[in-house]
């Protein structure tokens, strides 16, 4: 039977993504794993309808995907950074070249997504959401980030460390080693996705802190992220209110620059560095 020539023109379109047609899922699975860096869905709305529907949901999917720290490890385990103390889920590349990832939690159970396109450290996953009887065609685009200093301690056990609740009261001294250990890792992070993304996404980061034009300042109340780093909520009130004084002493000291995001990120540092001053005397 012969072939239309349309048909053709897109199989060879999908084969050049990938080198040639005889990639095998091993060898796609091999050139996925690492350490990724969600960037944002690229939607691609045809009708009013749809670009009504997605305008519904375009925040909340922005909230759960975006921006996200993830590993898609070589023995198949995949791990969201910001969800480590929850078991890794799974991920596999099928014979018709789907990212499929199960049992990782909210938005990756399932995830299935086309792989469209892999060059360098850009990887393009292409997906379509079922959204009121619609189905909204979002290419994910994806960056690769590669080993160094900066990438190993967002991704390192030891930086992570303050993730893990804990299981007894805590002294002033415990509380504020904690919150420099958050501030110096979430320095870390807005460094990288000031350098990487054209927005960022403040819901990312649990700690208690409103963004403004050169400038930053506390929540009125206290998100429930963030009181659940701590013991209990009294502990999380203490680190609040630590927050506060760092916040008080460095309101007139903070450094302007062209990028608004690692602004945030150099004045993590300074508080960081006031609560680790204070616990070291």
């Amino acid at each position: 039977m012969r072939i239309a020539k349309p048909v053709i023109f897109c199989l060879t379109l999908f084969c050049t993504f990938f080198s040639s047609c005889g990639t095998s899922e091993k060898d796609l699975a091999k050139s996925l794993a690492g350490n990724w860096l969600i960037l944002y869905p690229d939607h691609r709305l045809t009708t009013a309808h749809q670009r009504e529907v997605y305008a519904k949901y375009q925040d909340s999917i922005l909230a759960l995907y975006g921006l996200k720290l993830i590993t898609l490890d070589a023995n198949g385990s995949f791990k969201e950074i910001d969800s480590l103390e929850k078991p890794p889920g799974k991920w596999m590349i099928s014979q018709d070249s789907l990212l499929k990832i199960r049992e990782a939690g909210k938005g990756f159970n399932p995830f299935n997504t086309a792989l469209t396109n892999l060059k360098d450290s850009e990887l393009l996953l292409t997906q379509y959401l079922p959204l009121q009887n619609e189905k909204i065609k979002v290419v994910w685009h994806l960056k690769r980030l590669e080993e160094d200093s900066l990438v190993a301690k967002l991704f390192s056990s030891e930086a992570n460390a303050w993730r893990k609740i804990p299981l007894s009261l805590q002294s002033i001294i415990a509380i504020k080693k904690r919150l420099a250990a958050m501030l110096n890792y979430y320095a870390d992070y807005f460094d990288l996705v000031g350098k990487s993304s054209a927005y960022f996404a403040p819901g990312r980061v649990p700690l208690p802190f409103r963004y403004y034009q050169h400038g930053m300042g506390l929540k009125t109340e206290m998100p429930v992220a963030f009181v659940n780093l701590f013991y209990n909520e009294a502990e999380a009130a203490t680190a609040y209110n630590l927050l506060a004084q760092a916040l008080n002493l460095y309101k007139d000291d903070f450094s302007w620059g062209e990028n608004l995001v690692q602004e945030y990120s150099a004045f993590f540092r300074k508080l960081a560095g006031w609560m680790s001053r204070d616990y070291s005397r």
